[in-house]
């Protein structure tokens, strides 16, 4: 006799995590999406190269990860540079980058 139970997966109750996503302005927003877009392009290199992309972006969002969230100028800067330096690194003939 096979007796089978049916999974039932419990109620979503919010997370601290859903809190603080909730929470996070619009900057913030948009530097998460570059963020994102530049792990995506990175993603679209070769693979010998990939992680070479992938560390570069991370540092250059470390660089300024104590930046006062208040600072709009030149968080509004910085996204357009690095929207810049994504568009020139999504190009085909870019193979790798150094850091």
């Amino acid at each position: 006799n096979y007796n089978h139970q049916r999974w039932i997966p419990p109620s979503h109750e919010p997370t601290h995590l859903d809190n603080t996503m909730a929470r996070l302005s619009g900057l913030q927003r948009d530097v998460l999406s570059l963020y994102r877009s530049c792990l995506r392009a990175a993603r679209k290199k070769p693979a010998s190269t990939r992680g070479n992309f992938e560390n570069f972006a991370r540092r250059e969002f470390e660089k300024n990860i104590h930046m006062d969230r208040k600072d709009f100028s030149t968080i509004e800067f910085l996204l357009r540079k690095g929207q810049r330096q994504l568009e020139t690194f999504q190009a085909e003939n870019i193979t790798n980058i150094a850091g």
